[in-house]
């Protein structure tokens, strides 16, 4: 009986130390691997040319060995210029896509200026979340030395909606507009994990990517308007509510009941509001949801 019982015993700690193995594997594997998971960028040929009117391709060098590949769109002539929009894109595409999406913002008014981030499109380089953020602050400066900072709106979505926010922190321009934010990458990784009933991972052992929102936004000294559907499947709706802590007098929280995450611009609600913004046509000034 006691030979049966250590043979058991054997057998049940050599089952536990293989999962212990096959989860340390895992874990590394996600940790070497990181960009691959959070990234989903799309590589262009150095001559890919894109096809967008009144669009301007620059590329800019933050260092030896890389490059960042930007479009600049001229706004609508037939509308008063007002500044220009920097946008930080999400974690998919590439300025091929991307152009798009960013291009009807220049019927507002604003020239847009978008660029890919390292491994993106044609922008080269190695990549990490301080490489991340301190380029999305280079290409800002960039454009202080072009526009008046207080003509100069920030704009991120999705992933961009954390750079977007760092960088506001550190300059002053003339508002902030986040599409779909997040809280932090870990908050929304626990929130993924939880919908995917792997709860227990030890996802803060295994990110390399922060981006602190929660940290920026309590920073920003200019205005702040968030966009959040309220049915967003990736980037959950609380995050812009978890937000609002740190909204200031006359910050604003625009939900969009029925808007997902990548469909906003399709409802009125949306487009209406984010007019509005930009148009300097809102009304009230406490800070709120609406």
């Amino acid at each position: 009986m006691k030979k049966l019982f250590r043979w058991l015993l054997r057998i049940f700690f050599y089952f536990i130390s293989v999962g212990i193995g096959v989860f340390l594997v895992i874990c590394t594997f996600i940790y070497l691997n990181q960009e691959k998971v959070i990234f989903f960028a799309e590589r262009l040929p150095d001559n890919y040319q894109f096809r967008f009117a009144n669009a301007k391709e620059r590329n800019y060098s933050p260092e030896s060995g890389a490059r960042l590949n930007t479009l600049l769109f001229q706004s609508d002539p037939h509308n008063r210029k007002r500044g220009l929009i920097f946008y930080l894109h999400g974690n998919t595409g590439s300025l091929r896509t991307w152009g798009g999406i960013v291009k009807p913002l220049t019927h507002y008014g604003y020239d847009v200026l978008v660029f890919d981030y390292r491994v993106f499109g044609k922008s080269k380089g190695a990549l990490d979340e301080t490489t991340l953020l301190n380029d999305a602050e280079y290409m800002y400066q960039q454009m202080l030395e072009e526009y008046p900072e207080n003509k100069i709106v920030v704009y991120g979505r999705s992933l961009g909606s954390g750079l977007a926010a760092y960088v506001a922190s550190k300059h002053s321009p003339k508002m902030l507009i986040l599409e779909t934010p997040y809280y932090s990458l870990l908050d929304l990784s626990k929130n993924l994990g939880k919908q995917y009933n792997i709860p227990w991972f030890p996802y803060e052992w295994v990110l390399k990517y922060h981006l602190r929102t929660d940290l920026y936004l309590p920073k920003v000294q200019c205005p702040v308007y968030l966009f959040h559907g309220q049915l967003d499947e990736l980037i959950y709706y609380q995050s812009s509510q978890k937000l609002m802590r740190f909204f200031k007098k006359g910050d604003i929280l625009f939900s969009i009941p029925d808007g997902k995450h990548a469909d906003l611009s399709l409802h009125d609600e949306f487009t209406k509001n984010l007019k509005k913004v930009l148009k300097g046509q809102l009304s009230g000034k406490q800070s709120q949801s609406r």
